[in-house]
């Protein structure tokens, strides 16, 4: 990941509304009466305490069946998966699946070098899910006559379909990386 991405990825973690719970200090002064340092100092200690303790992100998270971490929702029904490897994101995470997408290919039999959708002005790569895997685009784009396709649709993938539009050109990123999600078991809930 760029050090760009790394920043504005780190940087959007931090920018969550945090919602604190009351604090309440142990010492309550009075007017003309003189404060004791040990009692100032304790309450002091309470707030750094209460600080403390929301420090960082609050935000919705989505766990497996099992009570696993799966990732950080985010919006648009994405989840952002920063748990295996450098950070990814999935669009269309459902209770019990995945969503939908495209392989495409030069050959004719779907065979060779997988391109997925070019999703270039996301920060964090927008991964493609079929079965248990997550396939993750580079992050450019190349223009490809793509001959053949095969569609996925809430995790499973179809037969290789020739393309129907022999001169169909599109700009699409080649998958980079193949990550593996068996470890997680639907359903998934957000907590």
């Amino acid at each position: 990941m760029s050090p760009i991405k790394t920043i504005l990825f780190v940087a959007t973690l931090f920018t969550t509304t945090v919602y604190a719970d009351p604090v309440t200090v142990p010492n309550t002064f009075t007017a003309g009466t003189p404060a004791k340092a040990s009692e100032v100092n304790a309450n002091f200690n309470a707030l750094a305490n209460a600080i403390n303790a929301n420090a960082g992100p609050k935000s919705l998270m989505v766990y497996d069946g099992n009570g696993r971490l799966f990732g950080q929702f985010s919006n648009e029904n994405r989840v952002l998966i920063s748990t295996l490897g450098e950070p990814f994101q999935i669009s269309d995470v459902y209770k019990s699946s995945f969503g939908y997408g495209f392989f495409w290919y030069e050959s004719n039999d779907c065979s060779g070098q997988a391109y997925i959708y070019a999703y270039l002005d996301d920060l964090i790569p927008k991964a493609q899910v079929s079965g248990t895997s997550a396939y993750v685009p580079a992050d450019y784009a190349v223009t490809i006559m793509a001959l053949s396709q095969r569609q996925f649709s809430y995790g499973i993938l179809s037969a290789c379909v020739s393309n129907q539009y022999p001169s169909f050109m599109s700009q699409l990123s080649p998958v980079a990386r193949v990550v593996d999600l068996s470890v997680f078991t639907p359903p998934f809930s957000v907590h």
